[in-house]
């Protein structure tokens, strides 16, 4: 009985000293990976991948580093990246495909965005060359600053394009039908609503043509217009949250001939501006002109 309590100790104390030592050397080797930053980014980047279950499709070009699908700016090495070909406006800026976004906080990623990914922030380091020797920088900094300059380009027009198309609600609406399959086109627009409708709407662009700016009949079709789209806008988000893509598109084809309206009437006023402005230019000249020619006659 001793005997095997003793045997059972000393097993004991075997399996203990080598956990100690496994982890002993594990601490060791982690040490190790901590003295060079790239090694120990690219750990660390693993681990966030596979504890997020988050689905590996890119690398960092410089350091290795697995990177989230909307990485433009590895966060292992600082390397720009250049934008992946698959993502979309939506995902770009983390935001849900809906047409109701947080506009201000769309504007605040942008502009973080832009002030890492600026051309004019990587251009300075681009244009170094020279020998390390010579205070410049070494052939393998210089093809990396390039590098960076050559993404950080592409990537800035990205982010402007994205940002563009989902901070005008129409424009954003457009795209989230086209990325869902449910682009509007001339073609499905002209068979695809009914005939009352395209009929009204023909009215509308003839009233816009012929009515005053300035008139009760302008200012009356203005609102009506507005209201239109509004309220059309309302109806395709309510759709898109149900994801039911025919009606959003039916009503998008709607806000488009609406819109058109809307264009007729700006370019009405337009131009209507441009005239008073020319004809005040005239008058105030003919009035300069007759102050001169009192001038002269005094004189």
């Amino acid at each position: 009985m001793f005997r095997g309590n003793v045997w059972c100790l000393r097993s004991l104390r075997m399996v203990m000293a080598s956990s100690v030592r496994k982890t002993l050397q594990d601490s060791r080797c982690v040490f190790s990976m901590m003295k060079t930053p790239s090694v120990f980014a690219r750990m660390h980047s693993t681990l966030h991948v596979r504890a997020h279950r988050i689905p590996i499709s890119r690398m960092c070009w410089n350091c290795k580093a697995y990177l989230l699908p909307n990485e433009l700016i590895c966060a292992s090495c600082s390397a720009v990246q250049s934008p992946p070909a698959s993502i979309d406006y939506f995902s770009l800026f983390s935001i849900p495909q809906t047409l109701k976004i947080n506009v201000p906080e769309l504007d605040k990623t942008f502009k973080r965005m832009q002030r890492l990914l600026h051309p004019d922030k990587h251009t300075a380091a681009a244009a170094g060359g020279g020998s390390r020797g010579g205070g410049g920088h070494s052939s393998a900094e210089t093809k990396t600053s390039q590098t960076n300059l050559e993404n950080a380009n592409q990537a800035s027009s990205f982010v402007n394009e994205a940002y563009g198309a989902l901070r005008d609600p129409v424009s954003r609406m457009h795209y989230l039908l086209m990325i869902n399959g449910s682009a509007v086109s001339e073609e499905t627009m002209g068979r695809s609503l009914d005939q009352d409708f395209l009929m009204e709407m023909m009215d509308c662009m003839e009233n816009a043509a012929v009515s005053r700016v300035g008139s009760a009949e302008f200012h009356e079709l203005q609102n009506s217009v507005e209201f239109q789209i509004e309220e059309l806008y309302v109806n395709c988000a309510e759709a898109v949250e149900v994801r039911d893509w025919p009606k959003a598109q039916s009503l998008a084809m709607k806000i488009n001939y609406w819109n058109r309206v809307r264009t007729i009437l700006e370019e009405k006023i337009e131009e209507h501006e441009k005239l008073e402005a020319r004809t005040k230019r005239l008058k105030d000249a003919k009035e300069r002109e007759m102050e001169n020619e009192q001038q002269l006659r005094k004189s």
